[in-house]
């Protein structure tokens, strides 16, 4: 019984707290990490993948640079909030680090929030984001391993 009841708290204090997952490669210099969380704001759920992006440029030394970021609102019964951060890591003192799309906390929350004049682009359906690495796969752009796990990440999201 005592087993039972820690297993529900367990369910409970994750449910409250939610997932990040760490950064990956997925493959031609690009780096992936999830959030989700509880309730309807995305505002955590945001906050903790620029975290672990930042965190994971610290330890290489490099800056973070911004290749896209989707963001879901929580919607009750249906879907907990939650936050996909695509990025890769340039030197800091790179052309793309000085970019208006580098990496500064609450900016691009700022900017996804206030740019409402912009209607949001479509997301790239799944034989499109296939169809892309391996174009880039068979260019010699990236190598076996990076197409595999780009792959693997592009389908474990669907």
């Amino acid at each position: 019984m005592k087993f039972l009841k820690n297993f529900i708290l367990l369910g409970v204090i994750l449910l409250i707290s939610g997932c990040t997952q760490a950064p990956h490669p997925i493959g031609g210099g690009l780096y992936m990490t999830t959030s989700t969380g509880a309730g309807f704001s995305a505002e955590g759920v945001t906050k903790s993948v620029y975290a672990e992006a930042e965190k994971l440029a610290k330890e290489k030394n490099k800056v973070v640079y911004v290749e896209s970021i989707d963001v879901e609102q929580g919607a009750l019964g249906r879907n907990p909030p939650s936050a996909k951060l695509m990025f890769r890591l340039v030197e800091p003192n790179s052309e793309e680090a000085k970019s208006k799309q580098r990496l500064i906390p609450g900016l691009q929350r700022i900017q996804m929030i206030g740019n409402n004049n912009n209607p949001p682009k479509s997301e790239p359906t799944l034989e499109e984001k296939l169809s892309k690495i391996k174009k880039l796969y068979e260019d010699g752009t990236i190598t076996k391993e990076e197409y595999d796990k780009a792959r693997i990440g592009i389908l474990s999201n669907y």
